[in-house]
């Protein structure tokens, strides 16, 4: 089926008082209609022109989805004059339908869908045989102006086979007019950017989307308000219904800068677009084995940039992160770890020194170093102890009953190295404390 099409001029002609009369086309949506219909009054010409009529007749109800699709029934309204109109659109139920209104659904536009039934009946009836009249869009037309609607009817996919069945509905569309005195609604915009208030007239019934946004030094435009403590945003596409006055709301605009990893050196955490061009200061860290590689980013190749400049003119948040190289190293923990007596008391302390090699920040070799005597499974006497293994930094470093063993003896698995000695002291090692990994800065 193809698209079908309705042209309704509306002509104002000199200058007139209060409804100067009524004029429309009607479809009939049960009816095909041929050729062209021009109806004349002293103020109107309205020409119908469609051959491709929408009809309710012989259809079943439809889903949401499946009435959006129809093909839509579109008509133009256009005012010829030199004077604002104002007109609504009404749908009149004939009487000889004998589908109920709340089953017929209709969308206008991309307006939401909505049930015929629920809109309240007017009381403007124009044809004689018609019993219940609703307007289902009112606006204003300025001279010279025209707007085309698409309209879609269906029958409600609630009703029921009883409710529909061998049912027809039958209405016409009734485009109703008559001067508008007063077209506009006056809106006082309050900008808070040092500017005196600007008034604008705003049609009756249409959006803010023809105000241009103001603007402010350094500043983003979040809205119009209708209160002065700003907490009632006014929406571009909310329509205006009465003259008001609306407040500016502004918020900062600069650029932030987030740094990840810098190690706290002093560079900027936000910039505006006409801000002076700047370079990033380069961290620097205390540890010896850490040296500084780069910046990567925002904007950035790799991770090696060590001259970041933000020039002039640029825009957007960024994000740079500060890349370290860890150089191999060795580090001397002093650590006082609890001696283990062969039932399990802790007697003491033994003082020693953990030396864990590092390469490339990972764990390695660890030693441990004490300046207390143990004792061997042979009862023999030690100066220190030495343990040397592959470092794990997620478990407990055991020390080995003596430096050839090969069990380690661990945290709640120690064991007597032999009941004739007197003394037997283990020594346990968190690696979470003395050997983990390293890290820069």
């Amino acid at each position: 089926m193809s698209k079908k099409k309705m042209l309704l001029i509306i002509g104002i002609i000199g200058i007139l008082i209060g409804i100067i009369g009524v004029s429309f086309a009607f479809y009939i949506f049960n009816v095909s209609q041929e050729g062209v219909n021009i109806v004349r009054t002293d103020c109107f010409e309205i020409t119908f022109s469609d051959n491709n009529p929408i009809s309710l007749q012989k259809t079943i109800p439809l889903t949401e989805s499946e009435g959006q699709d129809l093909i839509p029934y579109e008509f133009t309204i256009k005012n010829i004059c030199n004077q604002a109109a104002e007109y609504d659109i009404n749908i009149e139920t004939l009487s000889s339908s004998t589908l109920l209104e709340d089953y017929i659904r209709y969308k206008l536009d991309n307006a939401p869908s909505i049930n015929l039934g629920t809109i309240t009946n007017n009381d403007r009836v124009v044809n004689e045989n018609a019993r219940s009249s609703k307007t289902i869009k009112s606006a204003i037309l300025l001279q010279q102006e025209e707007v085309t609607y698409n309209l879609r009817m269906w029958i409600d996919e609630d009703a029921t086979k009883e409710q529909s069945a061998n049912k027809n509905y039958s209405s016409k569309v009734v485009i109703v007019s008559s001067l508008s005195q007063s077209p506009y609604y006056a809106v006082t915009l309050n900008k808070n950017n040092g500017e005196e208030e600007e008034i604008v007239n705003i049609v009756k019934g249409r959006t803010l989307e023809s105000v241009s946004d103001p603007t402010k030094y350094r500043s983003n435009f979040d809205g119009w308000y209708s209160d002065i403590e700003l907490t009632n945003l006014v929406d571009k596409t909310t329509p205006i219904t009465s003259d008001m006055t609306l407040y500016a709301k502004w918020s900062d605009s600069a650029y932030q800068i987030a740094y990840v990893n810098d190690n706290g050196v002093s560079n900027p955490t936000s910039y505006y677009d006409d801000s002076e061009s700047f370079t990033l200061n380069n961290p620097t860290s205390a540890k010896t084995y850490c040296t500084f590689k780069g910046w990567s980013g925002t904007g950035l190749d790799g991770d090696e940039n060590t001259n970041v400049t933000i020039a002039t003119g640029s825009s957007g948040n960024r994000s740079y992160t500060a890349n370290w190289t860890i150089e191999n190293t060795t580090i001397d923990y002093s650590a006082n770890v609890p001696k283990i007596n062969l039932s399990g008391t802790t007697v003491g302390v033994v003082n020693g020194t953990m030396s864990v090699s590092y390469t490339n920040g990972v764990p390695t070799t660890c030693t441990w170093k004490s300046s207390e005597k143990f004792y061997n499974s042979s009862c023999t006497s030690q100066d220190y102890l030495t343990y040397s293994a592959s470092c794990n930094y997620t478990r407990t470093i055991p020390i080995y009953e003596n430096s050839s063993s090969s069990t380690p003896i661990v945290d709640d698995e120690l064991e007597p190295i032999d009941t004739t000695c007197s003394q037997n002291y283990l020594a346990r090692i968190a690696a979470s404390t003395y050997s983990t990994y390293i890290t820069c800065p």
